[in-house]
């Protein structure tokens, strides 16, 4: 008879913790594929109605496991094993790779990511000595620049002038993570150039864990989780942004949210956003420094603009100043890919499309062109890659908090006290079982 009453006992408190799972969040499972329920779904309403022992002294049912990274990490391994090849179909981190390779071979990066003595550091650090009388120079030099004859290139470095100074305004307002709390964007000090390069390697020297999951999680919140865009653009059209699943994220969200910038800096919504556009900016700063540098006829533009500035700097010495046009080109082509990349930075912000390589050898290739396009989303899902696993999926726990209005819960405990002996079972959701 014992027996017959602990077998009893064991059936209904199945019954009830299979009807408390049933009680799942229907957002986060519809949304994000997670199941897990809130304490309203706790009740012993089964187990009341079928229990046929009669003389039970007590009976507890409660959330005995809430939803943490190990469960969260299961669930997605197995949500993304068939649907990972699919979403793959357009994927970016195939074209990265390739223009990583191109970053490699820049001139630039090479000597910028060498010690000190760099020749191009060397360069930088004679020529703009004169920093604080720069402005001075650039307002004299349009004064004049109209009486020199330097046939076609005098437009070209109008606008060179015009950049500059818009590049000069704008590159103090961005700041970039770690180290470098208080540092600002100054392109007349080489070092920031240095500085450039390693803000990207931000968590590159994190160790990486199992490959397919890292993977997995990855693809799963690029997928899945709002950014600060709210609206892409195709042409002239503008569409909502959407999952994978082509739901809008305002119809999830119910207005705009930056989880994905949440999920790469673990900051509030402002400085996230404000951080993960720091980063986009300087990939794209470095992408396009490294493909200007290769670029023959922008080295041909800039090999004009310098020899202009250097006419012009002997004017204003009247002959006592003397500078090499060859030292003053690598400062024209980073000014002008610095104001390419925040023109590109606004038109990812905005929800439009920018070509992953710019270089004019691409200009009437639309095919190819079409291939390179990429998004905001795009870069923030390769940053995702160099943030810890378990980051992520902490951040993400986070944001599935909003979905709920307490707790959120994996598995259900049964305790049945009865004839002096205490029963307990639990029972979880098969997605986070071992």
């Amino acid at each position: 008879m014992m027996r017959a009453d602990e077998a009893e006992i064991s059936r209904s408190a199945k019954l009830q913790a299979e009807n408390v799972l049933c009680n799942y969040n229907t957002l986060l499972r519809k949304y994000y594929g997670v199941y897990c329920f809130e304490e309203s779904a706790l009740n012993r309403l089964i187990f009341d109605n079928c229990c046929r022992v009669t003389d039970i002294e007590s009976i507890e049912i409660e959330g005995s496991c809430e939803l943490n990274p190990d469960d969260l990490e299961r669930l997605i391994n197995d949500y993304m094993i068939i649907r990972f090849p699919a979403m793959m179909g357009n994927e970016l981190i195939g074209r990265i790779g390739k223009a990583v390779g191109q970053i490699d071979k820049s001139k630039l990066v090479q000597k910028a990511s060498a010690d000190h003595s760099g020749n191009l550091k060397k360069y930088l650090g004679e020529y703009l000595s004169s920093t604080d009388k720069w402005t001075e120079i650039l307002g004299n030099v349009e004064n004049f620049i109209d009486v020199i004859d330097f046939s076609n290139k005098l437009e070209d470095f109008k606008d060179f002038v015009r950049n500059l100074k818009d590049t000069m305004k704008r590159a103090g307002t961005l700041q970039l993570q770690g180290e470098y709390e208080s540092f600002h964007l100054d392109i007349f000090d080489p070092d920031c150039i240095s500085q450039l390069i390693e803000v990207l390697s931000f968590a590159v020297d994190t160790e990486v864990p199992d490959y397919c999951s890292y993977l997995y999680i990855n693809k799963y919140a690029a997928a899945l989780f709002d950014s600060s865009v709210s609206k892409t653009k195709e042409g002239t059209l503008s569409f909502s942004e959407e999952n994978i699943y082509g739901i809008p994220f305002e119809t999830i969200n119910g207005g705009n949210k930056a989880d994905l910038e949440y999920l790469l800096t673990g900051k509030d919504e402002d400085e996230a956003i404000d951080i993960s556009k720091t980063y986009v900016f300087a990939s794209r700063a470095l992408l396009n420094i490294s493909s200007y540098l290769l670029d023959k006829e922008r080295l041909a533009t800039a090999d004009g603009i310098a020899a202009i500035i250097s006419v012009c700097v002997g004017v204003i010495s009247g002959g006592t100043v003397v500078i090499d046009p060859s030292v003053v080109k690598y400062l024209v082509v980073v000014v002008m890919a610095l104001q390419k990349s925040f023109k590109d930075l606004k038109t990812l912000t905005d929800g439009g499309i920018v070509t992953l390589i710019d270089h004019t050898s691409l200009k009437d290739q639309t095919g190819v062109k079409t291939l390179l396009n990429t998004r905001y989303r795009d870069y923030l899902e390769l940053f995702l890659l160099f943030v810890d696993r378990e980051e992520i999926l902490t951040r993400m726990i986070d944001i599935f908090d909003r979905y709920g209005t307490g707790n959120l819960y994996v598995c259900v405990r049964t305790r049945v006290c009865h004839a002096g002996r205490v029963f307990c079972q639990e029972e979880k959701y098969d997605s986070y079982k071992e």
